[in-house]
């Protein structure tokens, strides 16, 4: 197998996370989509091409950003206003996909 060399495109993720959904269908309860490595316009697509959860934290975004290019920092009201501009009802989870709260 080669190396990889670049991210992949906007396109091949949300083209990945809708045939993850089109494959699993219900049975797979959620598919994350990570704003920090696919950026905030296309993980807006991505919610309504099969993603169900929009995550990314500061702490995982100090992670991720030592291996590849930084997207600009955001914050719960951001990430709740990503969600509404989708079409879609915010919400916090806990670590087992349990709603705690909705926007």
């Amino acid at each position: 197998m080669g190396k990889v060399t670049m991210p992949a495109s906007g396109d091949k993720d949300l083209k990945v996370i809708a045939l993850a959904r089109i494959l699993a269908g219900e049975d797979l309860r959620n598919i994350s989509v990570y704003w920090v490595s696919i950026g905030k316009e296309i993980a807006q697509v991505a919610l309504n091409g099969g993603g169900s959860d929009l995550v990314g934290t500061a702490y995982s975004e100090k992670i991720f950003g030592g291996a590849t290019d930084r997207h600009e920092a955001t914050t719960v009201e951001e990430m709740n206003e990503i969600v509404w501009q989708a079409g879609k009802i915010p919400a916090q989870r806990d670590t087992f996909y349990r709603i705690r709260a909705y926007a």
